[in-house]
Parts: structure tokens; C-alpha cells; sequence
């Protein structure tokens, strides 16, 4: 497993997340083309990453290889004791190096710190590698709905 820098996202890391985020919508637009993108454009997933920067009940980790973004997750807090993942993607070079369990890894703690027991995980089932990858993290499914239970 390759090791990383990961550390909380900043302002100036939004234009590489969009377009590592623009990577994955487009392999998941030749995967099942019925995929709708989350983001219009990258002005708009720009805009959208700032945001979850300014909330202090979001967390945005990044991965780095020197100098290259290799991969980012966001996470949300939900309520009483909840969180949701809202995206993790890595560079389509980096499958398998461990970078996403590396990420998740630096999320865990800030949901445990804040109380959190259960973490959902919305857009699993689109695609069988996310599927995969959760379901090794430990993520159940329940009425179609993937979990994670503190």
C-alpha cells in the first residue's frame, strides 16, 4: 500500500477536486449512461466543494502524491448520531493502492469525535467497485440502503 499525504481540504485545492470529480462522473457516464453528474460544470462543483469547506458540519479530506490529488472524500454529519458519506473518489490510476481506505480511515475519527454511530452511504449500489470497497469497510445493506455501524 502506497503511502499518501491526506490532510482536510483548503480553498486552494478546489480546482484539482472538481477535476478529479469530473474523472469519475465521466467513468461512471461510460459505465451506465443512464448516470447523471451531481455538478452542471466545474464552476458549479467548485462552488459546491467551497461550501462544504465553510460548513463546519462537513469534512473534505484530500490524498496527495507529491503534488497530484489522488483522491478525496466529503463527510457529512445527518442528525443525532449520523453521517453520510457524500463522495469518495480516487484517480482511476490509484485502484487498489489502499488510498481509499486510507481516507476513510481519516474521516472515521471526526465521526466518532462528534457522536456518530451510524453512517449512511447514499450512492453505493450505482456502481459494483464502490460496492465492493464499502462492503469491505463493513457496510451492511439494509432495504437497499448501505450502512456502516460505528
Amino acid at each position: 500500500m502506497a503511502d499518501y499525504m491526506l490532510r482536510p481540504a483548503e480553498p486552494g485545492d478546489v480546482a484539482a477536486m472538481s477535476a478529479l470529480w469530473a474523472q469519475k462522473a465521466a467513468l461512471m457516464r461510460q459505465l451506465d449512461r443512464r448516470y447523471r453528474a451531481a455538478y452542471r460544470d466545474h464552476a458549479h462543483c467548485e462552488a459546491s466543494l467551497l461550501a462544504d469547506l465553510a460548513d463546519s458540519q462537513r469534512r473534505v479530506i484530500t490524498a496527495w502524491n507529491r503534488e497530484r490529488l489522488v483522491g478525496q472524500i466529503v463527510g457529512a454529519l445527518d442528525g443525532p448520531e449520523q453521517a453520510v458519506v457524500l463522495d469518495l473518489t480516487t484517480e482511476l490510476h490509484t485502484s487498489q493502492s489502499g488510498i481509499g481506505r486510507q481516507l476513510y480511515a481519516h474521516l472515521s475519527p471526526w465521526f466518532v469525535a462528534h457522536g456518530v454511530r451510524q453512517i449512511t452511504l447514499p450512492h453505493v449500489a450505482a456502481w459494483a467497485v464502490e460496492d465492493a470497497f464499502w462492503r469491505a469497510m463493513g457496510a451492511e445493506v439494509n432495504s437497499g440502503v448501505y450502512g456502516i455501524t460505528l
